[in-house]
């Protein structure tokens, strides 16, 4: 055998035992692939949720719950991720996760006072009784009213010459005037009966022919709750009017008539048309696809006013269905106190975390954020994206929320998690997902400004019921790399939310003179340890019906 055939002997025999010698090479080398298994279920009251993972991996798989290592984690209320990672050589890595509704949670029965509404001075009365304040509704309706008003010795109602409406503590130097002998101590009887700190005063001058009647009234609010269980404010109202004739004949006369009375009582009427309507409490806002949220007045709780400053009355957001997919509702975080209201506010809402998430609840209970998302068409933009439509096969559906967002305080002010579903189409092979989505929103407290940025984003394969395996890295990785692109988009589509729940929004119960008409919110947050309290300070003023 020649040399030239020894060696073509030889190498025929290397590639030989190479071919053999590959698959036993392989098959020594192969890892187990990630796969979990995912125990426990989408809502806990305490968090639980596990999974198991292969024999192979066990040793190598860290778990981590919302980032940090397990078992350390002591998740409280809210919506948690747990997460698996496997590293390989060459930095490598691999993770799958699932996300957790986790409580105490609020009783849809008995909703938490997890709000507050402030009426500002501003919306009383800007100094001016300029339009839109509750000044100038009761001076035109008084005057309305008044038309035609006749009665011996006052003569004949001219006009409204003066109003003035302010806040105002009990303890104030017109309280016995205003309260009578009976009330010497009205904080003490009315606002431990009613829970209240003061009440509105509103002062008018009535010009007659032969006199000024001088109309002072005290409304003391008060939260109601009728037999039907529905809550709603209420006041009682005391009034006092001062006739000055300057006459001893004429101011006899008008005692012998009690004039006072009349004017009274005719002012009085008027007032209550006013001023009552003017606060009561507004029918549910309406929402998109005929839904209406609706806020109550909490029973029992303490209504805050401040002499020429603010009333801040309790307020519980109703949650008007059942709970939804898998028994979910809306966690409870607990309280924070808000911060002092502005001089210049006219209305404001203040929403801890609790009722920030019933909100965000009720608005997924009832299918509206899906349909804001439908609206965003981020399926439709990946993909019609020109890279995806020339270079993929994959293609995905709309994204629908599993759970409710929740909200909860995070390291750039607050951070809203969801846990989203989507299908994976590559051909006719379609695939479930899980997709895990963290914003973070920097609410500016100058001037409200919303900076939201996308803080975490992953992506888990279903391909059985509770089973999640990794899939499409690079493209999470590429579409994460892309998030600062979408920046001021995600900040947009917050203020078009806020925008729709409030500006331009007409509110008016049945038979009342006026509407309140809502403008564009201006949002900050006030962040405190595990919780945190957002205050939506709204332009407001009150037109009359047409």
């Amino acid at each position: 055998m020649t040399g030239r055939a020894v060696a073509a002997t030889a190498g025929a025999l290397v590639v030989a035992a190479h071919a053999v010698a590959m698959p036993l090479l392989i098959d020594g080398c192969r890892r187990d692939e990630l796969a979990v298994r995912v125990r426990g279920g989408a809502v806990a009251a305490t968090f639980d949720l596990d999974g198991d993972v292969p024999a192979g991996l066990r040793d190598r798989v860290e778990a981590r719950v919302d980032g940090a290592p397990a078992a350390s984690a002591r998740p409280g209320p809210g919506l948690h991720r747990r997460s698996w990672h496997v590293g390989y050589r060459g930095g490598y890595a691999r993770a799958v996760g699932a996300a957790q509704l986790v409580g105490p949670f609020q009783d849809a029965a008995a909703p938490p006072c997890s709000g507050r509404l402030v009426v500002g001075q501003r919306f009383l009365d800007d100094g001016a009784a300029g339009p839109g304040t509750v000044a100038a509704l009761v001076r035109d309706q008084v005057a309305l009213g008044m038309k035609g008003f006749s009665q011996f010795p006052v003569g004949d109602f001219d006009k409204v010459t003066a109003v003035e409406a302010r806040w105002a503590r009990f303890g104030e130097p017109e309280d016995p005037e205003l309260f009578g002998a009976l009330l010497a101590d009205p904080g003490a009887m009315l606002g431990a009966r009613w829970r209240t700190e003061g009440y509105a005063r509103v002062r008018l001058v009535l010009a007659m022919d032969r006199v000024d009647a001088e109309v002072i009234v005290a409304l003391v609010p008060r939260v109601d709750t009728p037999a039907a269980g529905a809550t709603r404010l209420a006041f009682e109202v005391f009034t006092v009017v001062h006739l000055d004739f300057g006459n001893r004949i004429v101011d006899f006369a008008a005692d012998v008539v009690d004039a006072d009375a009349r004017v009274t009582r005719v002012a009085r009427e008027q007032l209550d048309a006013a001023i009552l309507q003017a606060f009561d409490p507004p029918p549910p806002l309406p929402l998109p696809g005929g839904r209406a949220l609706e806020v109550v007045y909490c029973p029992g709780a303490q209504i805050e006013v401040t002499s020429r400053g603010h009333a801040a009355l309790p307020l519980a957001l109703k949650l008007s269905g059942p709970a939804g997919a898998d028994g979910a509702l809306p966690p409870a975080f607990g309280r924070v106190a808000p911060a002092r209201p502005a001089p210049d506010t006219t209305l404001a809402f203040d929403l801890d975390l609790d009722a920030l998430n019933a909100l965000l609840f009720e608005l997924w209970r009832t299918g509206f954020l899906d349909e804001q998302l439908d609206a965003a068409g981020l399926d439709r933009r990946f993909n019609a994206d020109p890279t995806v439509a020339s270079l993929l096969t994959l293609r995905m559906s709309p994204l629908r929320l599993a759970l409710p967002p929740v909200v909860s305080p995070g390291p750039h002010g607050l951070r809203m998690a969801a846990d989203l579903r989507v299908q994976l189409a590559d051909g006719a092979h379609v695939t479930p997902a899980r997709v895990w989505a963290a914003l973070d929103v920097a609410l500016t407290p100058t001037d409200g400004a919303h900076d939201v940025a996308l803080a975490e984003l992953e992506l888990a394969c279903e391909p059985a019921p509770g089973v999640l395996r990794p899939c499409y890295a690079d493209l999470v990785g590429a579409t994460r790399a892309r998030a600062a692109d979408a920046r001021a988009e995600l900040s947009a589509v917050l203020r078009n939310i806020l925008t729709r729940l409030f500006t331009g929004q007409r509110v008016a119960a049945p038979g009342t003179p006026a509407e309140l008409v809502l403008g564009a919110p201006v949002t900050s947050a006030r962040l405190d340890g595990a919780s945190a309290t957002v205050h939506l300070a709204i332009p407001a003023r009150l037109e009359p019906v047409p």
